[in-house]
């Protein structure tokens, strides 16, 4: 080779280096000019990622083929781009900030991805890439969600123990666990157990939900279980119609009774919920008793007898009571504190029931004796009564007050309109309890 040759080929290598040289200059200043920061990764719904990213892009812009985007990487460093729908933005000159989307296809396979990589692209060259840490599972959203199993370690149970709840899902996105009619439902892992503590019975439902599609109505898969809790027996009612009788008279008892195993009245058993008209000749204790297992309750009502006979009643009247106040708050008069005991300081009412009474004017006659002797029956107090006025014939009930003639064994005597063949007689006592059995 002549010398000539010699410099000339030396020359051209120099060129072709420096070309060299400032190709990989200009590129490693483009490389290092462009900045790619991932902000944030957010879950809009089971099958859709969006990843926020600022960026700095100092190359040209324009392009179809200059743009950004982000996909899911599996551990093993690879990525179903078959499975997914990745959102491409073109690049713009300078600082700026873009969510990216990420979308599973449906009816895909199922996979799991440990990060997010977002890639800056230019003509199908790798400008800067950037990696988020960031797992998730894509499952198969087209699956049906399954409740494999939903079980209580105990079905019935005491008051306050502990109950273990334990469930399997299969496809599910979400699982809610609560309450029966609670709007506190608390999100569980999808397979797995909770001790819970039950003061009463109790329905527990699990609520599934699949893998949402968006802009589509979410079917949720629910199953449910009670957890039945022993409950001690209580006895909610034990009355009568009347507390206070006369001898001869009668008294209707009533009650009602939950969650017992045996129930009697004075040791004679009967329903749960149920009656008896009792009878009694003297004051009489009755009482109800409820079994559960070995435990029993009881409650105990008295029925207090007079120590007199029931009123002699005559046509038309069908009823005289006597009492010390009167309750007037229901459709009929309701006597309290019934025939007393009265003292000379008590007002005294009568409470009388009329039937087969003409809607004309009517007059009563009530006369007070006194019996001394404890035979004889002397008249002390004589008064005559206007009944109030009706529209119609029937039946009529009626107050009124009664002259107090203090200490001693009464009777009082009705007579209606003058005709003593209506004579109706009640007998009574002041300040005289100790005739009380």
């Amino acid at each position: 080779m002549s010398s000539f040759s010699a410099i000339k080929h030396m020359a051209l290598l120099m060129v072709v280096n420096l070309s060299l040289h400032n190709a990989i200059a200009q590129s490693k200043k483009a490389s290092n000019a462009s900045q790619l920061k991932i902000l944030e990764v957010v879950e809009i719904s089971d099958n859709q990622l969006q990843v926020n990213v600022e960026y700095n892009y100092t190359g040209k812009a324009g392009s179809n083929d200059t743009f950004i985007h982000a996909f899911p990487v599996e551990s093993g460093g690879g990525s179903n781009f078959k499975e997914l729908e990745i959102e491409k933005i073109p690049l713009k000159s300078g600082i700026n900030q873009v969510g990216l989307l990420i979308t599973k296809r449906p009816n895909t396979k199922a996979f799991t991805s440990e990060s997010i990589k977002v890639c800056m692209m230019a003509s199908r060259n790798l400008i800067l890439c950037e990696v988020y840490s960031f797992e998730k599972s894509w499952l198969n959203f087209d699956l049906p969600v399954k409740v494999l199993s939903f079980s209580s370690s105990e079905n019935k149970v005491n008051k306050g123990d502990s109950v273990k709840i334990s469930w399997q899902t299969e496809n599910a996105s979400k699982v809610m666990l609560g309450e029966h009619g609670s709007e506190k439902f608390q999100q569980v892992r999808k397979s797995g157990s909770i001790n819970v503590m039950v003061d009463k019975t109790t329905t527990y439902t699990l609520m599934v939900s699949p893998l949402a599609v968006k802009g589509e109505p979410v079917k949720l898969e629910t199953k449910s279980l009670t957890i039945n809790v022993s409950i001690d027996p209580v006895i909610g009612r034990f009355t009568s119609n009347r507390s206070t009788i006369r001898r001869g008279q009668s008294s209707k008892l009533s009650w009602e009774v939950y969650e017992a195993e045996e129930i009697s009245l004075n040791g004679e058993a009967v329903t749960a919920f149920g009656d008896k008209i009792v009878s009694p000749i003297r004051t009489m204790k009755y009482t109800l008793e409820a079994r559960k297992g070995e435990l029993v309750i009881s409650e105990d009502y008295v029925v207090m007898v007079t120590p007199f006979g029931a009123p002699v009643l005559s046509n038309p009247f069908s009823s005289i009571e006597l009492c010390r106040s009167v309750d007037e708050s229901g459709e009929s008069y309701r006597c309290i504190s019934s025939d007393g005991p009265f003292t000379s300081n008590d007002k005294i009412y009568a409470i009388v029931r009329v039937q087969n009474l003409s809607k004309a004017a009517h007059n009563l006659k009530l006369t007070t004796y006194n019996s001394f002797d404890g035979e004889e029956w002397i008249e002390v107090h004589q008064e005559n009564r206007s009944l109030p006025k009706r529209d119609t014939d029937g039946y009529l009930e009626f107050k009124l007050e009664v002259e107090n003639t203090g200490e001693g064994k009464k009777k009082l005597s009705f007579i209606l309109d003058g005709n003593n063949t209506t004579n109706s007689e009640i007998a009574y006592c002041i300040d005289c309890s100790r005739m009380w059995e």
